[in-house]
């Protein structure tokens, strides 16, 4: 997804075919991207961006409890392990 900001009117092209320059700056949009653009855009823009900012929030949250899932998981597999060990000799 990119974001295209422009001093003249856009070029009537495919946005693969953009390139930045005189007036044009093409902008990989990045979800993580998005709360800052919220705050500092006008006030017509704020839902579409706060909404995939609240989206990515979300997602990473999500990630960071699955990593931790993953890691307790683990400590209590190599525990067992240990303890296994241990108890062959």
């Amino acid at each position: 997804m990119y974001l295209l900001l422009s001093s003249k009117p856009l070029p009537q092209k495919p946005v693969e075919k953009i390139r930045s320059g005189d007036g044009l700056i093409k902008y990989q949009f990045l979800m993580r991207d998005a709360a800052v653009f919220s705050e500092y855009l006008p006030e017509r823009y704020k839902p579409m961006f706060q909404s995939r900012a609240e989206a990515y929030t979300r997602a990473k949250e999500k990630q960071a409890r699955d990593w931790q899932k993953w890691k307790a998981k683990r400590k209590k597999a190599r525990e067992k392990r240990r303890k296994k060990r241990q108890a062959e000799k």
